[in-house]
């Protein structure tokens, strides 16, 4: 790539975090925090877990199929709350579903690293607005649940995850198996789903009760 590994690594994480820590002081300052953010955190977290998922869905359309069903039948029997549209657990499983999957695409980092060239570069920008876009996600969730700090330490352990797996697999050599990678990212890909269809249905429940 031209580039030493601890820059392309640190780097990365650190535009990453700008995601998590961007939606956290934006709403820190201006204050506002539900009532133009309940209604996207949802449809956010979704998205995202459809993107975990949709790699999946050809080599193992059972088990991607299987992640879809059980999450979104979760989601849609829990109660739905009228305090907050994420509660802090809610956010703490999506923080801790990400992590997992940061520790996952640590090692991809790696791997691009190694691989060198065009797709090592295109692999590495990718994984970096993947990054961004998860620390967001993280960021989202608290900030609706009302909890700043724990967000911006959730950011903070998210990145160094991705840092220290990606050193680890790049010194080692390391890579996930399949088979540990496929269900890994059911699970992501699950409680995700959980997360984002629930507060869906808070944000639906809400507004037709002051309808």
């Amino acid at each position: 790539m031209g580039l030493k590994f601890p820059v392309v690594v640190f780097g990365s994480a650190t535009i990453g975090a700008c995601g998590g820590f961007a939606v956290i002081f934006y709403h820190s300052y201006v204050n506002r925090i539900k009532t133009h953010v309940a209604g996207s955190v949802g449809i956010l977290l979704i998205g995202i877990s459809l993107l975990v998922l949709l790699p999946m869905m050809t080599s193992q359309p059972i088990l991607s199929g299987l992640s879809v069903v059980v999450g979104g039948s979760i989601a849609m029997l829990l109660p739905v709350h009228d305090d907050t549209h994420v509660t802090p657990t809610e956010a703490t499983s999506t923080a801790v579903a990400l992590t997992l999957h940061q520790l996952m695409e640590g090692v991809v980092l790696a791997a691009a690293y190694v691989a060198g060239g065009v797709v090592g570069l295109i692999a590495a920008l990718f994984l970096t607005a993947h990054t961004v876009v998860e620390t967001a996600a993280v960021g989202t969730a608290y900030v609706v649940a009302g909890q700043y700090k724990r967000g911006g330490i959730a950011v903070v352990f998210m990145q160094t995850v991705y840092v220290i797996a990606a050193v680890v697999a790049f010194r080692s050599a390391l890579a996930v198996p399949p088979a540990a990678e496929h269900i890994t990212t059911a699970i992501v890909g699950s409680v995700l789903l959980v997360v984002g269809i629930h507060s869906c249905r808070c944000v639906i429940d809400d507004s037709i009760s002051y309808s």
